[in-house]
C-alpha cells in the first residue's frame, strides 16, 4: 500500500550527518556508479544500432536472395527459349549479378556455348556498339571459364575456343581487363598441369595444347598498339610466371618452354625498351624474373642503342642489389626448419622440393652469369658508357660487378666484365675520376668524409661503394700484368714498343695510393667504431658485407702498390705519423683475424656476448690497432713495428726463460765441427725446445773447452757463427744471386739426402736469432725474403724475377714486347739446367719441347720461365725453411714488416755507426768514468776506426757487428767498459754482458794497435 499526501514530486533525501570520511567515501561511490550507468547507456544505444545494421544486412541478403532466384528463373527461362542477339549482352549482366560457383557452373557452360554458337551474331553487334563496354563482360565470361579448369580437370576445349574467338581479335581494354582478373595465373596454371615435364630448352612446343597456351599467352602482346601496353602486359606477364608466392620452385616447364618463347619473339613485338620499362612498374622482384629479363635481352643486345644498354644496367643494378643482395640466393644454404608435428612424409617432400629449388636457382644463377658475360654484351656496355660518360651508368656497372664479386663466388671463372675494363686504362681513369668526384648532398666528398670515419647515408652506400670497389678491383686486377718498365713508365726493351697499359702517372699513383692508404684508415674506424650504434631496420647483414668487401678490395689494392713502392719507390709518404699505436700490445689480438671481430656491425651486436652496452675505449683501440698491425703495417713507423715484435718477444721471454738456468741443457759444440754438432743436437728429431735458454759450450779445435761460461754471449756468438757456417755457398745448401744475396740451391737434391730437413733446421736457428734479437750479416735475395712472408704457399710473380736474374727478366721482357715474329727467336717450352756440370732439359709444360714459342703464347711462355725459376725449383727448400722459422717465431709478428724490413730485422740497417749515442749508452766500472783519460783516448781510437773495424769492435764485446735496430739504449746489458790495471794484456771481453776489459793504456798508437789486434784475432774466448 502506498500513501499519498498530495506530494506528486520527489523530494531529495536530506543528509543531515554533517561532513566526514565516510562522506567522502559515499561521494566516490556515486561518482564511480554514475559513470557505471553511462557506460552501460552508451552500451545499450551501440548494442540497439548493431541490431539494426545486423537487420539491414540481413533484410539486404534475403533480398538479393530472392532477387537471385528470380534472375535465375528469368536466365533459364532465356537460355531455353533462346535469347534475342540483342539481349545477351544484358543476360551476361544479369548473369553475374547471382553467378556462385559451383552453383551456377552450368549455367555458365549453357551461356558459354550460347555465344560459341553464336559468335558471329556477337561480333557484328560488338563491333557495332562500343567495344569498351563490352570489354568487361566478356572478360568475366572468358575468366570464369578459365577458372573453371583451375579448379577441377574439366574440357580445355569451350573456354579456350572461347578465348580464341572473343579475345583474340579484340582490342587492347578486354585484355587488359583479362589481365587483372589474373588471366596469366590460370594460363600459368594450365601449363604446369596440362602439359609434359621437360628437362631441356624446347624451341618448339612438345604438344598441340602446349602451343595453344603460348599462343594465349603472345596474344595480349600482339593486341597492344604501343610500347606502354606493352610494358604493363608483359610487367604483369612477369611478376605472374617468375615472381612466384605460391609454390617452391619455378616449374620446369615455365624454365624450359616458356622462357624460351619469350626469349625468340620478334623484337618488334618485344622491344628492348618494354624490358626496360618494366622495371619502373615496380612489384616484387625474384632470381625468376631477373634471368627471365636477361635471357630476352641477349637476344636484343646487338640492336640495342647505348641509351638503352644504360637504361639496361640501371634495371640490372636495382634487380640485384634488391634479388641478389637484400634477400641473396639460397642456393647452396641449409634450410633452417622449425620443429614440427609434421609426418615424416610431408618432411621429405619439403625437402624434394627444397632440393629443386636449389638446383633450379644455381642454373638460374650460372645461366645469368653467362649471359652477362658474352662478349656483345660486355663491348656494348664499354663503348656505351665511355661513349656517354655516364656517372650513374658507372655506378650501375660497379653495381653489376659487385654483385659478381660477392654472390656468384661457386663460379670458378674470373668475370670477363671486369677484365676487359681492368685492361682499358681510360675506363679505368674515368672510374677514378668517378670516385674522386663524387660528393654528398653538402658538397663534400665521399672518399674524404669515410676516410674521416664518417658514414655515409644508406642511399649514399649503395651508389659510392660498389664504384669504389669496382675501381679497386679492376685496377688489382691489371697491376699483376704491368712489367715493372711499364709500371714506371719507362722505354721497354723493344724499341718502338709503346706502354700504354698504365692508366695513372706515378704522380698520380702516389696519389692514389695516399687516398686510399686514409681510406683504408677510415674504415678501420667504421669497422669498429669506439661508440654504440643504433641497431638499423633495414637489412644490416647487406650492409656489412658490402662495406667489408670494400675494406679488403681497398687492402689488396694498397698491397700491391706498397709492393711495387718496396722493390722502386714511387711514393713517400705511406707512414700515417698522427696514427696512435700503443706498443704494449696483445700478441693473440694479432693471431686473431679481424673479421672473427665482426667488422662494421653495431657495437650492440659485437658486445651481444658480453652481456655490455658497448666496447671499452681500451678494447676499440686494441682491436683496431690489431686489424691495422694485420692489414696495413706499413702505416706504422718502422721502429714502432720494431718496438712492437720486441715487446711480443720479450712476453714469449716471461714464458720461456723462467727458471731457465735450472732447466737449460749444456751442449758442447766443437768449433771446428760447428755445423755438424748444432744439426745433430738441435735438428728435426732433436727434443730440446731452442726457444728455451740454449747453454753452449764450444771446443776448440785442440778439443779443449773454450774458456768462459755461456751466460748468453756464448749462444749468441755460436748462432753467429752456425748461420754464417750455413750459408757458406761451398756447403752447397744456398747460391748467391749476381748481388751476393743468399737463396737456396735448386740442385740440392743432388748434393745431400734429406735435404728438407736441413733447410728446417737452418730456419730455426735464423727464427731463434731473430726470437733472441740478435742480429746476423746473412744478406738474403729479396724474392726469397717476399717467400718467407708469403700468407699462403710461397709462389711469387715474374715481377720478382729481377731480384733473381736479371739478365733472364730482361731477357723475357724483350721476348715479350718484340715486336717481329717471335718464331725467329728459336724458342720452345723448355729450360736448359746446367746440375752440376751436367746438363739436362726440363719441359715447361707437358710436351713443350714440341711446342714453339709464337706471337700467341709468348706471354704464357714468359710465366712460365718465371715460375719455374721462382717457384718451382725452390719449393720445397722454401717450405721447409718456413716451417723451421715458424716453429720459433710466430709468421704473424713477421708479417709486420716487409722483405727489406726484414731483412734489417735480420741483419741491422747498413749506416754509419752512430758514435755518440754508443758513448752515451755506455757504463764504465772499476775506475773508469766518460772523462777519464783512458776513455777519452779510447773513444778517439774508435774514431778513427774504418765503418768495418768498428763494427768488428761491437762484435768482439756483443757478438754483432751491427747496432741495435732501436740504438744502443737497447742493447741488455747496456755496453759496458771495465778498467784492467795491467798494461801488458790485451783488451778482452764478456760478451755474455756485453763488457769490454780495456786494460790502462795511455798511448793512442798502442792503444789502437792492441785493439785491432784483439777484434780481428777471431781466437773466442781463449783471449780472456
Amino acid at each position: 500500500m502506498f500513501s499519498f499526501e498530495g506530494q506528486f514530486r520527489r523530494r531529495p533525501t536530506q543528509a543531515l550527518g554533517g561532513a566526514s570520511r565516510l562522506n567522502e567515501t559515499s561521494r566516490d561511490e556515486l561518482l564511480r556508479q554514475k559513470q557505471e550507468r553511462r557506460r552501460l547507456r552508451e552500451f545499450e544505444k551501440r548494442k540497439e544500432h548493431c541490431v539494426v545494421k545486423i537487420q539491414a544486412v540481413i533484410r539486404g541478403f534475403l533480398a538479393r536472395r530472392r532477387v537471385a532466384r528470380l534472375s535465375r528463373e528469368v536466365f533459364d527461362k532465356a537460355i531455353a527459349d533462346g535469347v534475342p542477339i540483342a539481349q545477351i549482352a544484358p543476360l551476361i549482366t544479369k548473369f553475374f549479378f547471382f553467378y556462385e560457383s559451383p552453383r551456377d557452373d552450368d549455367r555458365l557452360s549453357k551461356l558459354s556455348q550460347t555465344l560459341l554458337i553464336r559468335h558471329k551474331e556477337v561480333l557484328k553487334v560488338i563491333s557495332r556498339d562500343d567495344p569498351k563496354a563490352w570489354s568487361k563482360n566478356l572478360s568475366g565470361v572468358l575468366i570464369a571459364n578459365l577458372r573453371l579448369l583451375h579448379k577441377n580437370n574439366s574440357s580445355l576445349v569451350l573456354p579456350l575456343r572461347l578465348v580464341e574467338i572473343y579475345a583474340c581479335p579484340s582490342s587492347f581494354p578486354l585484355w587488359l581487363y583479362l589481365i587483372k582478373l589474373q588471366y596469366f595465373k590460370i594460363i600459368k596454371h594450365l601449363l604446369e598441369t596440362r602439359c609434359p615435364e621437360v628437362d631441356e630448352a624446347c624451341l618448339k612446343p612438345p604438344t598441340p595444347l602446349t602451343e595453344s597456351l603460348l599462343t594465349l599467352l603472345r596474344k595480349p602482346l600482339e593486341s597492344c598498339s604501343n610500347d606502354e601496353e606493352k610494358a604493363i602486359v608483359l610487367h604483369e606477364l612477369l611478376q605472374a610466371f617468375f615472381v612466384d608466392n605460391e609454390h617452391r620452385s619455378l616449374d620446369c616447364r615455365v624454365y624450359y618452354i616458356l622462357l624460351p618463347m619469350l626469349a625468340n619473339c620478334d623484337p618488334k613485338l618485344l622491344p628492348a625498351n618494354v624490358l626496360i620499362a618494366t622495371n619502373e612498374r615496380g612489384g616484387k622482384n625474384s632470381i625468376w624474373k631477373l634471368h627471365a629479363i636477361a635471357t630476352i635481352m641477349s637476344r636484343r643486345v646487338p640492336s640495342m642503342s647505348q641509351k638503352d644498354i644504360i637504361d639496361y644496367l640501371s634495371l640490372l643494378r636495382s634487380q640485384m642489389l634488391d634479388v641478389l643482395v637484400s634477400t641473396s640466393v639460397r642456393a647452396s644454404d641449409p634450410v633452417e626448419r622449425e620443429n614440427s608435428d609434421s609426418d615424416s612424409d610431408e618432411e621429405e617432400t619439403e625437402m624434394d622440393m627444397e632440393v629443386e629449388r636449389n638446383v633450379l636457382e644455381r642454373a638460374a644463377v650460372e645461366s645469368l652469369w653467362c649471359l652477362l658475360n658474352e662478349e656483345a654484351f660486355i663491348q656494348k656496355v664499354i663503348d656505351s658508357v665511355e661513349a656517354l660518360q655516364s656517372a650513374d651508368a658507372l655506378v650501375s656497372v660497379s653495381c653489376l660487378s659487385y654483385v659478381m664479386q660477392v654472390h656468384m663466388k661457386s663460379n670458378s671463372r674470373r668475370s670477363p666484365l671486369l677484365y676487359r675494363i681492368a685492361f682499358r686504362p681510360p675506363f679505368l681513369r674515368m672510374l677514378w675520376t668517378a670516385v674522386a668526384a663524387f660528393t654528398n648532398e653538402d658538397a663534400v666528398p665521399l672518399l674524404k668524409m669515410i676516410s674521416q670515419g664518417v658514414k655515409p647515408s644508406k642511399e649514399q652506400t649503395t651508389s659510392f661503394l660498389p664504384l669504389l670497389i669496382f675501381f679497386c678491383t679492376s685496377f688489382a686486377g691489371l697491376l699483376p700484368t704491368v712489367y715493372e718498365a711499364e709500371f714506371y713508365h719507362e722505354a721497354t726493351m723493344e724499341v718502338g714498343a709503346k706502354c700504354n697499359m698504365m692508366p695513372f702517372s706515378l704522380t698520380e699513383l702516389a696519389s692514389i695510393a695516399i687516398r686510399l692508404r686514409d681510406l683504408a684508415l677510415g674504415l678501420v674506424d667504421l669497422a669498429f667504431p669506439g661508440h654504440t650504434q643504433p641497431k638499423e631496420a633495414t637489412n644490416e647483414d647487406v650492409n656489412v658485407e658490402l662495406w667489408l668487401t670494400l675494406f679488403q678490395s681497398v687492402v689488396r689494392l694498397l698491397h700491391q702498390l706498397y709492393a711495387r713502392d718496396c722493390r722502386r719507390k714511387f711514393c713517400d709518404n705511406w707512414i700515417v705519423d698522427l696514427l696512435v699505436i700503443p706498443e704494449q700490445i696483445n700478441d693473440t689480438c694479432l693471431k686473431t683475424s679481424y673479421i672473427k671481430r665482426k667488422p662494421f656491425q653495431n657495437s650492440t651486436q659485437r658486445c651481444k656476448d658480453n652481456s655490455a652496452d658497448e666496447m671499452s675505449r681500451v678494447q676499440v683501440l686494441e682491436t683496431r690497432t690489431a686489424t691495422i698491425l694485420q692489414e696495413l703495417p706499413f702505416v706504422i713507423p718502422f721502429h714502432t713495428r720494431v718496438r712492437i715484435f720486441k715487446h711480443f718477444l720479450e712476453m714469449e721471454h716471461t714464458v720461456n726463460y723462467q727458471n731457465r738456468m735450472r732447466v737449460a741443457q749444456l751442449v758442447q759444440i766443437r768449433r771446428d765441427f760447428l755445423y755438424e754438432d748444432a744439426f745433430r743436437n738441435f735438428g728435426h728429431d732433436s727434443d730440446i725446445n731452442i726457444r728455451k735458454h740454449m747453454k753452449v759450450q764450444l771446443i776448440n779445435s785442440a778439443g779443449m773447452e773454450e774458456a768462459g761460461l755461456d751466460g748468453g754471449g756464448l749462444t749468441r756468438e755460436f748462432l753467429g757463427e752456425l748461420l754464417k757456417t750455413s750459408f757458406d755457398i761451398n756447403r752447397g745448401f744456398f747460391k748467391t744471386t749476381a748481388d751476393n744475396l743468399f737463396y737456396p740451391n735448386p740442385s740440392v737434391h743432388l748434393i745431400v739426402p734429406k735435404s728438407q730437413e736441413h733447410y728446417y733446421f737452418m730456419g730455426k736457428m735464423l727464427g731463434k736469432a731473430i726470437y733472441e734479437f740478435m742480429l746476423v750479416e746473412l744478406p738474403l735475395a729479396e724474392f726469397f725474403l717476399s717467400k718467407m712472408l708469403a700468407w699462403h704457399g710461397s709462389d711469387l710473380d715474374i715481377h720478382h724475377l729481377a731480384s733473381l736474374d736479371p739478365v733472364l727478366y730482361k731477357n723475357l721482357l724483350f721476348t715479350k714486347s718484340y715486336r717481329g715474329n717471335v718464331e725467329d727467336l728459336d724458342l720452345n717450352f723448355t729450360v736448359v739446367m746446367n746440375d752440376l756440370g751436367e746438363q739436362h732439359t726440363i719441359e715447361l709444360k707437358p710436351n713443350g719441347s714440341q711446342i714453339a714459342v709464337t706471337n700467341a703464347n709468348r706471354i704464357e711462355y714468359v710465366h712460365l720461365m718465371a715460375d719455374f725459376k721462382l717457384n718451382k725449383q725452390i719449393r720445397q727448400q722454401t717450405a721447409a725453411f718456413k716451417s723451421g722459422m715458424a716453429e720459433i717465431v710466430d709468421p704473424h709478428w713477421l708479417r709486420l714488416f716487409d722483405p727489406k724490413e726484414l731483412q734489417i730485422l735480420i741483419s741491422g740497417a747498413k749506416s754509419a755507426m752512430n758514435l755518440a749515442d754508443w758513448r752515451k749508452n755506455t757504463v764504465y766500472a772499476n775506475g773508469y768514468s766518460d772523462d777519464h783519460p783512458v776513455i777519452e783516448n779510447f773513444w778517439r781510437v774508435v774514431q778513427s776506426f774504418d765503418e768495418t773495424q768498428q763494427g768488428q769492435l761491437l762484435k768482439f764485446v756483443t757478438s754483432c757487428s751491427r747496432p741495435p735496430l732501436l740504438g744502443f739504449k737497447e742493447l741488455q746489458p747496456l755496453f759496458g767498459i771495465n778498467r784492467v790495471e795491467s798494461t801488458d794484456r790485451l783488451p778482452t771481453a764478456a760478451t755474455c754482458v756485453n763488457l769490454l776489459k780495456l786494460p790502462e793504456i795511455e798511448e793512442f798508437d798502442l792503444m789502437k794497435s792492441k785493439l785491432l789486434y784483439a777484434i780481428q784475432s777471431n781466437s773466442g774466448f781463449e783471449l780472456s
